[in-house]
Protein backbone atom coordinates (compact mmCIF):
# COMPACT_ATOMS: atom_id res chain seq x y z
CA UNK A 1 0.00 0.00 0.00
CA UNK A 2 2.91 2.36 0.77
CA UNK A 3 4.38 1.82 -2.70
CA UNK A 4 1.00 2.59 -4.31
CA UNK A 5 0.68 5.81 -2.30
CA UNK A 6 4.18 6.83 -3.32
CA UNK A 7 3.33 6.23 -6.99
CA UNK A 8 0.15 8.25 -6.60
CA UNK A 9 2.03 11.12 -4.97
CA UNK A 10 4.52 11.11 -7.83
CA UNK A 11 1.70 11.25 -10.38
CA UNK A 12 0.08 14.17 -8.55
CA UNK A 13 3.40 16.00 -8.35
CA UNK A 14 3.97 15.44 -12.09
CA UNK A 15 0.48 16.77 -12.91
CA UNK A 16 1.13 19.87 -10.80
CA UNK A 17 4.49 20.48 -12.48
CA UNK A 18 2.93 20.05 -15.94
CA UNK A 19 0.19 22.57 -15.19
CA UNK A 20 2.28 25.11 -13.28
CA UNK A 21 3.52 26.90 -16.42
CA UNK A 22 -0.03 27.32 -17.75
CA UNK A 23 -1.21 28.65 -14.41
CA UNK A 24 1.69 31.11 -14.29
CA UNK A 25 0.91 32.27 -17.83
CA UNK A 26 -2.78 32.75 -17.00
CA UNK A 27 -1.82 34.67 -13.85
CA UNK A 28 0.42 36.98 -15.90
CA UNK A 29 -2.43 37.56 -18.38
CA UNK A 30 -4.74 38.42 -15.48
CA UNK A 31 -2.21 40.85 -13.99
CA UNK A 32 -1.72 42.58 -17.35
CA UNK A 33 -5.47 42.78 -17.95
CA UNK A 34 -6.08 44.31 -14.50
CA UNK A 35 -3.33 46.87 -15.18
CA UNK A 36 -5.03 47.70 -18.49
CA UNK A 37 -8.37 48.14 -16.70
CA UNK A 38 -6.76 50.54 -14.24
CA UNK A 39 -5.21 52.51 -17.11
CA UNK A 40 -8.50 52.56 -19.04
CA UNK A 41 -10.41 53.83 -16.00
CA UNK A 42 -8.36 57.03 -16.08
CA UNK A 43 -9.65 57.66 -19.61
CA UNK A 44 -12.45 60.15 -20.21
CA UNK A 45 -14.43 57.54 -22.16
CA UNK A 46 -15.87 54.75 -20.01
CA UNK A 47 -16.17 52.43 -23.01
CA UNK A 48 -12.38 52.21 -23.18
CA UNK A 49 -12.45 50.04 -20.05
CA UNK A 50 -14.73 47.37 -21.50
CA UNK A 51 -12.22 45.30 -23.57
CA UNK A 52 -9.62 45.09 -20.78
CA UNK A 53 -12.38 44.36 -18.28
CA UNK A 54 -13.63 41.44 -20.39
CA UNK A 55 -10.07 40.20 -20.80
CA UNK A 56 -9.53 40.38 -17.04
CA UNK A 57 -12.79 38.56 -16.38
CA UNK A 58 -11.86 35.81 -18.85
CA UNK A 59 -8.39 35.37 -17.37
CA UNK A 60 -9.80 35.32 -13.83
CA UNK A 61 -12.36 32.67 -14.78
CA UNK A 62 -9.69 30.54 -16.49
CA UNK A 63 -7.38 30.80 -13.50
CA UNK A 64 -10.19 29.98 -11.09
CA UNK A 65 -11.27 26.95 -13.13
CA UNK A 66 -7.69 25.66 -13.41
CA UNK A 67 -7.11 25.94 -9.69
CA UNK A 68 -10.48 24.34 -8.93
CA UNK A 69 -9.77 21.36 -11.17
CA UNK A 70 -6.29 20.89 -9.74
CA UNK A 71 -7.49 21.11 -6.14
CA UNK A 72 -10.24 18.55 -6.80
CA UNK A 73 -7.75 16.30 -8.56
CA UNK A 74 -5.35 16.44 -5.62
CA UNK A 75 -8.10 15.88 -3.08
CA UNK A 76 -9.49 12.84 -4.91
CA UNK A 77 -6.11 11.35 -5.81
CA UNK A 78 -4.70 11.54 -2.32
CA UNK A 79 -7.91 10.50 -0.59
CA UNK A 80 -7.36 7.45 1.55
CA UNK A 81 -10.01 4.93 2.30
CA UNK A 82 -12.20 2.39 0.57
CA UNK A 83 -13.35 3.09 -2.93
CA UNK A 84 -16.85 2.37 -4.14
CA UNK A 85 -17.44 -0.59 -6.48
CA UNK A 86 -18.49 1.85 -9.19
CA UNK A 87 -15.10 3.56 -9.10
CA UNK A 88 -13.44 0.17 -9.53
CA UNK A 89 -15.62 -0.61 -12.55
CA UNK A 90 -14.99 2.82 -14.06
CA UNK A 91 -11.26 2.37 -13.64
CA UNK A 92 -11.45 -1.03 -15.33
CA UNK A 93 -13.61 0.33 -18.15
CA UNK A 94 -11.17 3.14 -18.84
CA UNK A 95 -8.34 0.63 -19.09
CA UNK A 96 -10.12 -1.51 -21.67
CA UNK A 97 -9.47 -0.96 -25.33
CA UNK A 98 -12.32 0.07 -27.58
CA UNK A 99 -13.24 -2.51 -30.21
CA UNK A 100 -11.80 -1.83 -33.64
CA UNK A 101 -14.24 -0.56 -36.27
CA UNK A 102 -15.21 -3.09 -38.96
CA UNK A 103 -12.85 -3.22 -41.90
CA UNK A 104 -13.94 -1.51 -45.12
CA UNK A 105 -13.12 -3.28 -48.40
CA UNK A 106 -10.12 -1.77 -50.14
CA UNK A 107 -11.44 -2.04 -53.70
CA UNK A 108 -14.57 -0.04 -54.56
CA UNK A 109 -17.25 -1.62 -56.69
CA UNK A 110 -16.87 -0.95 -60.44
CA UNK A 111 -18.76 2.14 -61.54
CA UNK A 112 -19.55 3.28 -57.98
CA UNK A 113 -17.66 6.23 -56.43
CA UNK A 114 -15.58 5.34 -53.35
CA UNK A 115 -17.79 6.94 -50.64
CA UNK A 116 -20.89 5.19 -51.98
CA UNK A 117 -19.04 1.90 -52.28
CA UNK A 118 -18.23 1.94 -48.57
CA UNK A 119 -21.83 2.76 -47.72
CA UNK A 120 -23.23 -0.13 -49.79
CA UNK A 121 -21.40 -2.73 -47.70
CA UNK A 122 -22.72 -1.43 -44.38
CA UNK A 123 -26.21 -1.61 -42.98
CA UNK A 124 -28.95 0.16 -44.87
CA UNK A 125 -29.68 3.62 -43.46
CA UNK A 126 -32.86 3.94 -41.48
CA UNK A 127 -35.72 5.49 -43.38
CA UNK A 128 -36.99 8.66 -41.82
CA UNK A 129 -40.68 9.35 -41.98
CA UNK A 130 -41.87 12.96 -42.15
CA UNK A 131 -43.44 14.24 -38.97
CA UNK A 132 -46.31 16.67 -39.00
CA UNK A 133 -45.74 19.65 -36.74
CA UNK A 134 -48.31 19.99 -33.97
CA UNK A 135 -51.04 22.52 -34.58
CA UNK A 136 -51.76 24.91 -31.80
CA UNK A 137 -55.23 26.37 -31.43
CA UNK A 138 -54.73 30.06 -30.80
CA UNK A 139 -58.42 30.72 -30.26
CA UNK A 140 -59.39 31.29 -26.61
CA UNK A 141 -61.46 28.55 -25.02
CA UNK A 142 -65.15 29.40 -24.69
CA UNK A 143 -66.12 30.62 -21.26
CA UNK A 144 -68.20 28.19 -19.27
CA UNK A 145 -71.04 29.65 -17.23
CA UNK A 146 -70.61 29.31 -13.50
CA UNK A 147 -73.33 27.35 -11.66
CA UNK A 148 -75.39 29.44 -9.28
Amino acid sequence: MAQEANTMEQAVARALRDNLDRIKHTNEELTQAVNDVVAACSSSRPTNALPPMLRAQTAAAALSASLDVLSRFIAMALQQGPRSPFEERITQAIGLEAPAPPAVPQRPLPGVPAPQAAATHGAAPARLEPVEPPSYDLEPAPATPSPL
